[in-house]
């Protein structure tokens, strides 16, 4: 499947993990241990692009009507930091290109989450090191409020036992063997929020969802449907050079 020679995950790693719901628990836990959600702390997720916390974790606990703590609204994209800096050139849009193109060795396996967090801080050293002053440049269009976890937001009182509501079960449907993995215990394909609707099925080398685009020029291609970058933004274009006729089979 694409997605497992994307990502290296198999399927029995999906199949013996956590949903969102237990996930985003741990992490709060995580950080309070660690004495990052006490009123005096401070603290900002960095990223590469604005993914993640821009896009795929708000459709997605909207969809499972899950609540989502307000740590997670804001954010640094060294993206955005290392174009300034170095400029953009070829591979710029991967970080693996980005991480080699200030001569800096790549560890690991490339689109693995871990091994992507562990070169993105090598960025940030880079950065930093450079004289580049980091500061939040990524933030969600809500209303600031103080941080709260997800541990007061699953609580009745903010004290009392932990109560963990129950995510509504996802419909799912047959698509005659699908190469993407599976939700955990299932053996068909979870089906996806409304927001990814007119994407394909087809994952672009960012890893989203590929766009469906139509060829505007006149000439032999007019009217002709293809697949491009899940993450074109008219400020900035395609983030990967991915492309594919959708009448090819």
């Amino acid at each position: 499947p694409f997605c497992t020679q994307l990502t290296g995950i198999q399927q029995d790693t999906v199949d013996n993990g956590v949903v969102l719901q237990e996930a985003l628990l741990i992490f709060d836990e995580w950080l309070r241990k660690r004495g990052l959600l006490t009123d005096d702390a401070s603290f900002a997720f960095v990223t590469w692009g604005d993914w993640d916390l821009g896009h795929m974790l708000p459709t997605q606990a909207k969809w499972l009507k899950l609540p989502k703590p307000s740590y997670y609204n804001r954010w640094i994209d060294v993206k955005q930091y290392f174009k300034k800096k170095y400029g953009r050139k070829p591979g710029f849009a991967h970080l693996a290109g980005a991480v080699a193109q200030v001569g800096i060795e790549w560890t690991g396996r490339e689109h693995s989450g871990l091994d992507d967090a562990r070169n993105t801080a090598k960025l940030v050293a880079r950065l930093i090191a450079d004289c580049v002053s980091l500061d939040i440049n990524g933030t969600l269009d809500v209303v600031r409020s103080p941080v709260q976890s997800t541990l007061n937001a699953f609580r009745k009182d903010g004290k009392g036992p932990l109560i963990v509501p129950k995510s509504p079960a996802p419909k799912r449907k047959n698509n005659g063997g699908s190469a993407q993995l599976k939700p955990p215990g299932t053996a068909e394909r979870q089906q996806m929020p409304p927001a990814a609707a007119a994407s394909s099925d087809t994952l672009c080398g960012c890893g989203a969802r590929c766009s469906i685009r139509k060829v505007r020029k006149p000439g032999a291609n007019n009217g002709r449907s293809f697949l491009s970058c899940g993450r074109f933004t008219m400020a900035e274009g395609a983030r990967c050079d991915f492309f594919q006729w959708l009448d090819t089979s």
